[in-house]
């Protein structure tokens, strides 16, 4: 089927009023705030309830490996680390989850990456580079695995 002629079919949710997100956002526990924001990542980006990442960010989260973090986590039990990131504001607790996904994921707080989710991830990054990049040629930047 010819580019033109594809429908991009978007699920009711997005069509939502951004208030109305905002309210259902504020009811969600923690992990499933973690979730729903792995899940709608690009929607809850241009809402500021996710932070936004860079290449390196996304590569590191891809790749599983570890970025130093300013300080180490303590081994606290899940729960404890749910109860205490139930404090924070929802772009403070996604931060918080992004510069640790490694130790979230083995907690189990954090989801694990799925394609999808780190197209999406990729496409993001893509996407806010040509935004503050954009010219009269267009965006010319590329975001690849290795980058």
């Amino acid at each position: 089927m010819p580019a033109q002629h594809r429908r991009v079919l978007m699920h009711p949710f997005y069509t939502l009023p951004v208030e109305l997100v905002l309210d259902i956002v504020d009811l969600l526990t923690p992990d499933a705030f973690i979730n729903f924001v792995f899940a709608n990542y690009p929607l809850l980006r241009s809402y500021g309830l996710a932070p936004a990442l860079s290449s390196a960010r996304v590569t590191h989260l891809i790749r599983q490996t570890r970025i130093p973090t300013h300080f180490q986590l303590l081994p606290f039990p899940a729960e404890i680390t749910l109860k205490v990131l139930s404090h924070f504001r929802p772009i403070d607790l996604m931060n918080f989850v992004m510069a640790n996904y490694q130790h979230m994921a083995l907690q189990g707080i954090a989801p694990p990456l799925t394609p999808e989710t780190i197209q999406q991830l990729r496409r993001s990054v893509h996407s806010s580079i040509c935004v503050s990049t954009k010219s009269a040629f267009g965006c010319r930047n590329t975001i690849h695995e290795g980058t």
